[in-house]
């Protein structure tokens, strides 16, 4: 836990419930410290050693010959421990007697320069808190970009050919899981064709010509179908002028003896159907999408606030806070919840990786599909909200406990104010007594009569 978070709660600890009587015990936090001055900064109190008993030295003289030869004795652990402490790091007390470690400006440059704040950086660039899990998936993605670079650019028809496939795979994969609702590999066709068409002449040439004996091959299947002379005879034709096998007349009877293929009418109107269908699909997938949005929406917004600005609130200053819930609502929460939406407003790099998922979103067909895409919208958002809450939270708390304070010194000032005013006395103070003496009438005696009684009525009205 931090020393900004400490003086919050420590801040906060002495506070009165009705006055806001609080008086702020001080932890010192070494943010920056001229040259030479060491830092004081706690670091993590290790387990306490038991101190090491220590024997009054022997002069050379008093020493025993047979022990001047003796084996050199083992160091205390307490020393070693010492010994192994990092260049720059030194174990003490602090200034409540606390064991902690301290380090020395160069040591405290070095930790935080170098370690926490290129920490942070990486962090916030991969939307996600920096560990070995998180380096090593993007290593392997990192590692399979360039072996599918190098296969790719091989000029190797079968490594070429496995990335082809992989994509392929990935298609199919991707329309069966409800991911996409049309086949992928269609516009993906489209594309290639038209970029190899305007980028390259010679490939766009071997491809022609492939796709051209594909096609006089589908053309000779239709005619033997349909039993077309014609066709055949013009598909004959454009095969010897492409450089295809040409086929004679002679295999055009036989051919128009066999029966027509029946699958190749159910296959025509399979594809009709599907046509009709994927038009009924899509204005459906368009309000479950619509709805998507909004359920995730709302799932953002409560998980971000939930796990990622309450989460990073240390639990004792929560606790600490807990006699003032309107106070910390407007002092902790409304602070850290805005500063942590500027920071992902303001991420485009974020943005990005959102958008790509919406779009995903967008495609899927399977409401479980959309689920779990709308899971790693979440859990993205939760990430970079924890980032943002970490980098603002020691001042946000810092800023609110001096806040509480300034409040806590207007009341007592005030209500010390009100208490010593001299005023109309208010309904809240005791009736005045009566300005008739008790025991008026009453002469030296203890008796009353008619003159002692009209003596002490015209004393008390001053008549």
């Amino acid at each position: 836990m931090s020393a900004v978070a400490d003086t919050s709660a420590a801040m906060l600890e002495g506070v009165d419930g009705d006055a806001f009587a609080a008086e702020a015990a001080g932890v010192e936090v070494p943010a920056e410290t001229p040259d030479g001055a060491e830092v004081e900064t706690e670091i993590a109190a290790p387990d306490a050693v038991e101190p090491q008993a220590v024997e009054t030295p022997i002069t050379e003289e008093e020493q025993p010959a047979e022990e001047a030869t003796a084996p050199e004795e083992e160091q205390p652990a307490g020393q070693a421990q010492e010994e192994d402490l990092p260049e720059g790091v030194r174990r003490g007390k602090d200034r409540s007697g606390k064991d902690g470690l301290f380090v020395t400006p160069e040591r405290w440059k070095t930790i935080y320069d170098e370690g926490y704040k290129v920490a942070q950086q990486i962090s916030e660039m991969i939307g996600e808190p920096l560990s070995a899990d998180a380096i090593q998936v993007r290593d392997r993605a990192f590692v399979a970009q360039e072996r599918l670079y190098t296969d790719l650019l091989s000029g190797d028809p079968t490594l070429q050919g496995q990335v082809v496939r992989y994509f392929m795979d990935q298609f199919s994969n991707a329309r069966q899981n409800g991911e996409v609702g049309v086949d992928p590999a269609v516009p993906f066709a489209e594309a290639v064709y038209g970029a190899i068409r305007d980028s390259s002449p010679e490939a766009y040439s071997h491809l022609r010509y492939q796709a051209a004996h594909d096609l006089v091959g589908e053309m000779y299947a239709a005619a033997i179908a349909s039993k077309n002379r014609s066709l055949w005879l013009g598909t004959s034709h454009m095969a010897k002028e492409l450089g295809i096998k040409y086929r004679p007349d002679a295999e055009m009877e036989q051919a128009f003896s066999n029966p027509a293929d029946p699958a190749a009418a159910i296959r025509a109107e399979n594809e009709a159907l599907k046509a009709q269908l994927n038009g009924r699909a899509e204005s459906e997938r368009t309000a479950q999408f619509a709805s998507f949005k909004a359920q995730t929406g709302e799932n953002i917004r409560q998980a971000v606030m939930e796990e990622g600005v309450k989460a990073v609130i240390p639990a004792d200053v929560v606790q600490a806070w807990g006699q003032f819930p309107k106070q910390y609502e407007e002092m902790v929460l409304k602070p850290l919840h805005s500063g942590v939406s500027e920071a992902i407003k303001n991420d485009d790099a974020f943005k990005g990786r959102i958008e790509l998922l919406d779009k995903q979103a967008q495609r899927a067909v399977s409401a479980q599909k959309r689920q779990e895409i709308g899971e790693q919208i979440k859990h993205l958002y939760v990430q970079r909200a924890r980032l943002a809450a970490n980098s603002i939270r020691n001042r946000v708390l810092q800023d609110a406990a001096e806040k509480l304070k300034a409040v806590n010194k207007q009341t007592h000032d005030r209500r010390q104010l009100a208490a010593n005013q001299k005023g109309p006395r208010g309904p809240q103070n005791t009736v005045p007594r009566s300005i008739v003496p008790a025991t008026i009438g009453e002469d030296a005696g203890g008796v009353a009569t008619r003159d002692s009684m009209l003596a002490d009525i015209q004393r008390a009205f001053q008549i």
